[in-house]
């Protein structure tokens, strides 16, 4: 018999939500790693294909691009699914259904059937990750929540990590004397841990706490109970998809997660690229460049993030990533032939990036809850998206036109730019969180 959790017994609540962050984030984290590793393996995969399918740098620019066009296009029916089979089923068939897409990506022979299952990927995993935040705030209250989404937002640089030797691995190593050539085997071999997952998440998440037969009745209820008395009177609950869509915050936030998703997508589809052309040679060097560049992200976005937690501030810790990543964009162009110094000014820049997108996350739902929320992350993320897919056919274009991607980090840099100074005017009318962000291990305090 599990003794009852009180509001007042810090420690035995910190033991349950640690219990419920190792049982679903850990989870999640792992299905956002392979949903990162599918959505960026075509920048690995263009080291062979350009080839062998023929295609030019632009075309390839907006073949990556379509995976967004597919993502603005499917957010919002996306989040609707939600509200009709519940997140828990729908993060499931989301996930097959890119698994199976990235798969199918193996045995595309034109450029357009490659535009085609790209959009076809995008369209599969768009309402994954507003998905995930909004199933979140289902088991963590506010002050949790900082580093809750924090860890969920860093993984796409786990994902560098495992994907760019693997994908070094593959390309090297798969290929040879059989009827696909290494770039369809990583699709492939990419492509099934995704369904994989998919179909785990069926019956390994719950939907809410009062679903989980791995809590007690009084667990749950405490739990239920703590995240409801956390909104207090700062979040909006319940309103319609219009009435959310009136509200001119929706679209601030919007345009800042445009810009960052600008810039975190040069990062994902171009940095082998880059260190291609900094000197680096063979599929597996840039892999192993690819990964440390990752690593060092992780580590730097997630004690800036904790250092956000301590201090109880966003705007600034947001705007010094930003900065990070705009200095990046600056230097870059300095060290055409040393592909240790590129190495490290994108180290710089990632870790500037994916600091301000897991400090951003941070910031809409405490002004959106339950089903406000869901309506408002669904437009935000459609709207968002946006910037993925003009920063990828973009940055194409211009690195045609021009045969660097000199041209394509000053504009990333001015969107981004432009972006933290809508963050100014979109945070002054965002309440501050009314209780502390502690951690899991203090526990958290009564409301």
């Amino acid at each position: 018999m599990i003794p009852r959790v009180e509001p007042n017994d810090p420690r035995r609540a910190a033991l349950l939500y640690r219990r419920v962050a190792w049982r679903l984030v850990t989870f999640l984290f792992v299905c956002y790693v392979v949903n990162f590793i599918d959505r960026v393996n075509i920048s690995f995969a263009k080291l062979q294909f350009l080839q062998s399918l023929q295609l030019s740098e632009a075309a390839y620019g907006l073949a990556a691009g379509m995976l967004f066009l597919g993502y603005t296009a499917f957010v919002i029916p996306g989040m609707k699914l939600v509200g009709v089979i519940g997140a828990r089923r729908t993060m499931s068939l989301l996930m097959c259904a890119w698994g199976i897409c990235t798969v199918l990506l193996a045995f595309a022979t034109t450029k357009h059937e490659f535009y085609l299952m790209r959009f076809f990927i995008g369209a599969s995993e768009a309402a994954f990750a507003p998905c995930v935040i909004l199933y979140l705030t289902y088991w963590f209250p506010h002050r949790l929540r900082g580093q809750m989404m924090s860890l969920f937002e860093i993984s796409p640089t786990i994902a560098g990590i495992i994907g760019g030797p693997l994908a070094g691995w593959i390309l090297q190593n798969f290929g040879h004397g059989t009827s696909l050539e290494g770039w369809q085997w990583l699709f492939v071999l990419e492509g099934v841990p995704s369904v994989a997952l998919g179909v785990m998440a069926w019956w390994w998440l719950a939907e809410r706490p009062a679903n989980a037969r791995w809590l007690s009745v009084d667990e749950a209820r405490f739990i239920a109970a703590d995240v409801q008395a956390s909104l207090g009177t700062i979040a909006r609950q319940s309103a319609s998809f219009m009435e959310v869509a009136r509200d001119p915050r929706v679209y601030g936030f919007a345009y800042v997660y445009f810009a960052i998703f600008w810039c975190l997508n040069v990062f994902g589809t171009w940095t082998p690229t880059l260190l291609r052309s900094a000197g680096l040679t063979t599929p597996l060097e840039i892999g192993i460049y690819s990964s440390v560049i990752s690593l060092v992200s992780a580590v730097g976005a997630y004690l800036m993030s904790l250092h956000s937690d301590r201090r109880l501030e966003r705007f600034w810790h947001i705007v010094v990533g930003a900065a990070l990543t705009i200095v990046a964009f600056v230097l870059l162009p300095m060290f055409p032939n040393s592909p240790f110094a590129s190495a490290s000014v994108l180290c710089l820049g990632s870790v500037g990036i994916f600091t301000a997108l897991s400090l951003f996350w941070t910031t809409p739902t405490i002004c959106f809850a339950e089903h406000a929320a869901r309506h408002a992350l669904a437009i935000m993320a459609s709207l968002g998206s946006i910037g993925g897919f003009l920063s990828s056919t973009v940055t194409g274009w211009l690195k045609t036109q021009s045969g660097n991607l000199d041209s394509a980090l000053g504009v990333a840099a001015i969107v981004l730019a432009t972006g933290m100074i809508a963050l100014r005017f979109v945070l002054p009318n965002t309440p501050r969180e009314h209780a502390p962000l502690e951690s899991v291990a203090a526990g958290p305090s009564p409301d």
